[in-house]
């Protein structure tokens, strides 16, 4: 376990494609995710009792304790730990990496592959595994525009300008946090529209940098069995097209979408999104 393990780390706001991109990514006979796996230790935990038992599914459809899959990452990092409770957000610096280790490095080991996709999307998870060393890492770094994460949220029930803002904030986090990352060949910046747009060009793009050929059959992701943790509820769905959604251009009304021009004009702007309602 002294190499490096090679990881892609999709940093970006909440409900801007990271689950679409996981799925695309980990269907490659090279690439292993996890999901969101920062949430391990919720979703495997019989004691810890933050996550109901009802929502602690796995991408393949099984409950976490009757995934095969996870049944035997758990065994591995138990004859490691004495335990497979390990926590992958503790903050002593030293206990991260060697936990974040133990359970990529299980998952690789069980799935025979090479290459780790986390899609945790935070600054601060991406900035403790940079500091731990024990990881050579590629960031994609995915956008969406943030009156479609709005309008997402609001299809939840949360402020719709709230969440905009919010938007606006996590991106200038995510944009300064990568200015000290240094190494701008191992960051790749992509909006989520150009890559249902065009998903071939990106994943082609995304895995020459990490030293993979792309193949058309990645685009069939539903072919490949995923064993993420969280992301979207598309996780188990049977849709396989991979399409624009524009519906909330025509959805959000004149007065919210003006006030969203207004609160993150200037970002929307230099991500290259029109501020006309079009």
């Amino acid at each position: 376990m002294k190499e490096k393990i090679k990881l892609i780390y999709i940093l970006g706001a909440g409900h801007s494609g990271s689950t679409l991109l996981d799925h695309l990514l980990s269907s490659h006979d090279q690439i292993e995710s996890g999901g969101e796996i920062y949430k391990y230790l919720p979703y495997v935990s019989d004691t810890l009792g933050v996550r109901p038992f009802d929502n602690r599914y796995c991408g393949c459809g099984a409950h976490i304790t009757d995934c095969e899959y996870w049944k035997s990452i758990k065994s591995i990092i138990a004859e490691e730990h004495d335990t497979y409770e390990i926590d992958l957000n503790v903050k002593d610096a030293e206990s991260f990496a060697v936990n974040n280790k133990s359970v990529i490095h299980a998952m690789l080991q069980t799935s025979g592959k090479s290459v780790f996709c986390d899609s945790s999307k935070g600054i601060v998870r991406l900035k403790h595994l940079v500091d731990s060393q024990q990881f050579d890492i590629w960031i994609v770094h995915l956008i969406r525009d943030g009156r479609a994460v709005g309008y997402s949220h609001q299809k939840k029930g949360h402020g719709f300008l709230k969440t905009v803002y919010r938007w606006q904030k996590i991106l200038k986090r995510h944009q300064k946090g990568l200015q000290s990352f240094g190494d701008e060949e191992r960051i790749i910046r992509l909006r989520y529209e150009d890559l249902v747009e065009n998903p071939a060009k990106h994943l082609a793009k995304i895995l020459s940098r990490v030293g993979l050929n792309y193949s058309p059959e990645l685009l069939n992701f539903r072919a490949s069995e995923h064993h993420i943790l969280s992301g979207n509820r598309m996780r188990w769905s049977d849709e396989q097209e991979i399409r624009k959604d524009v519906s909330y251009i025509k959805k959000i009304n004149l007065l919210n979408w003006g006030m969203a021009d207004i609160l993150s004009g200037v970002s929307l702007k230099k991500q290259g999104y029109s501020l006309f309602k079009k």
